[in-house]
């Protein structure tokens, strides 16, 4: 080690190690975790937080109880673990009936049902442990140590997340989207849901708006999907709208296009074609950047690549 000191100079060594530990210091904690947090867009239901994962099944359930559609449901729900599903809803359930919201609590018990569940039985949200500012500084003390640690974690999280659908873009300027994101479905991604919470002005969650496979054609893998579900979530008013987005076999088979109307307006995906979502409170636009259809019967029966911009237009009023 000494002579290493001594071959690259005791002051060039002293600079390097203290330049790497104001590194480590700014870059992470100041920049990384303060200033330029990490904000994941279109990650998996399973991995966001607790209040959003909250949202997401309460979506979930609404949808259940409009379309009926079971195998949607379950999709939607892969990868979430069936007990903390379970929990989610019962303590869902437990805080509509306290506020008098019976409608939302018998959705939630006939989704958990649906699900194998069982009878979901209503419990009290657990509160937190009560904790002291003290008891929260304690773990600083021992935080440097894995520091280096934290660094390849978080190159491995932002390696595995490679279903970002695309920039989201925050825009200011009058009569401008609030924010919107670019999604593509490519054949062969058969869990394809590509979704954004809405946030109000001060974090809470009012909602969420997204593109998810509604209809498939013929059996096997890859799906062959004809038709895609655009959908709005609105907390305030516990409602979702939707519109069903259509292969040009699917638009123009009555009986199918009958069967689908049920999920919502039937749309028939052409490329410039733009699609609107809103309820009072809440807005969305959905613009068919590009598609192509597979070579295979019927002809343009299903889809092989989809991108669809979806923006948010208008949130509740007094946050424009």
């Amino acid at each position: 080690m000494n002579a290493i000191v001594r071959g690259i100079g005791r002051k060039a060594f002293i600079g390097f190690v203290v330049g790497l530990a104001v590194g480590l210091i700014i870059g992470l904690p100041v920049l990384g975790w303060w200033l330029f947090p990490v904000k994941w867009i279109e990650t998996d239901p399973f991995d966001l937080k607790r209040e959003h994962k909250e949202t997401y099944i309460a979506m979930v359930a609404d949808s259940y109880a409009l379309n009926g559609d079971l195998d949607l449901a379950k999709a939607r729900l892969r990868g979430f673990d069936k007990e903390e599903i379970g929990r989610i809803i019962a303590e869902l359930i437990a805080e509509r009936q306290s506020a008098g919201r019976a409608l939302e609590a018998r959705r939630l018990r006939k989704v958990g049902e649906a699900l194998g569940l069982g009878t979901v039985e209503s419990r009290p949200t657990p509160q937190p442990p009560v904790t002291s500012p003290l008891d929260r500084l304690r773990p600083m003390g021992r935080i440097w140590i894995f520091i280096p640690l934290a660094i390849i974690a978080l190159l491995l999280l932002l390696l595995k997340r490679g279903r970002v659908a695309g920039p989201r873009l925050e825009l200011e300027e009058a009569g401008r989207p609030l924010e919107r994101f670019l999604t593509t479905y490519s054949l062969g991604d058969d869990d394809y849901d590509a979704y954004s919470i809405i946030e109000g002005p001060t974090g809470e969650v009012i909602g969420g708006y997204g593109i998810g496979i509604s209809e498939a054609i013929g059996e096997g893998r890859p799906k062959r999907v004809t038709a895609f579900e655009l959908w709005l979530y609105d907390k305030s008013i516990v409602r979702t709208v939707a519109k069903v987005l259509m292969s040009k076999h699917a638009y123009s088979d009555s009986a199918l296009r009958a069967s689908l109307a049920s999920r919502g307006e039937t749309v028939l995906a052409e490329k410039g074609k733009v699609i609107s979502l809103e309820t009072e409170a809440l807005g969305i636009r959905a613009e068919v950047v590009d598609l192509a259809y597979g070579s295979e019967p019927p002809l343009e029966g299903y889809f092989t690549r989809l991108a669809v911009e979806l923006a948010l237009t208008k949130r509740e009023r007094g946050t424009l």
